[in-house]
């Protein structure tokens, strides 16, 4: 899952915490000062120039402390990094058992339950212009029908949501399902 958005940034706050760690390691060695300048004496065209520079001895502060900080966090970033990849595999494991199951409920509904409903109607259908079956029972099958398709619709509803996540869990496409879209 190297393309997972939740994990891509990992990458990028890996690079700001080595640079930190730099950035601490080089602080432990002080930047000398130089400086210039014109000094007026006593007498009215009197002036001297004059030069400095300061070389701090890091005798007793050598930013120890920082430089752990900096390494610590480098270290809980790789745990965090670990922990974040171990909870998209389980997620992506649980939205690939929701999408495989919306996948056989839209396959069985699409092609038991709907035409069975579809037949059973056809069937009242005739039977109720023959004079055989009540205005009522063509309207519970018909009722039927219509559960059966909206049972179908929600199931493809779920595939495709299931799916989508699949593909935002990896960061790419996941290709088909069974050889289906």
């Amino acid at each position: 899952m190297p393309s997972n958005p939740d994990l891509a940034r990992f990458e990028a706050e890996r690079a700001e915490r080595a640079a930190e760690l730099e950035l601490a390691r080089a602080r432990r060695i002080p930047d000398p000062r130089v400086g210039a300048g014109v000094r007026h004496l006593a007498g009215p065209s009197d002036a001297a120039l004059v030069f400095e520079v300061a070389v701090p001895l890091p005798l007793f502060d050598r930013h120890r402390g920082a430089i752990a900080e900096a390494a610590e966090r480098g270290v809980q970033l790789g745990a965090a990094r670990a922990a974040a990849e171990r909870a998209a595999r389980a997620s992506l494991f649980g939205t690939h058992a929701r999408w495989l199951s919306a996948y056989e409920e839209s396959v069985a509904l699409r092609d038991r339950l709907v035409p069975a409903a579809r037949r059973a109607l056809a069937e009242l259908r005739d039977g109720w212009r023959s004079g055989r079956v009540s205005q009522l029972d063509v309207l519970a099958a018909q009722r039927a029908d219509f559960d059966a398709v909206d049972r179908l619709l929600h199931a493809l509803g779920e595939y495709h949501h299931a799916r989508i996540a699949s593909e935002r869990l990896v960061g790419g496409s996941v290709g088909e399902l069974h050889g289906t879209e």
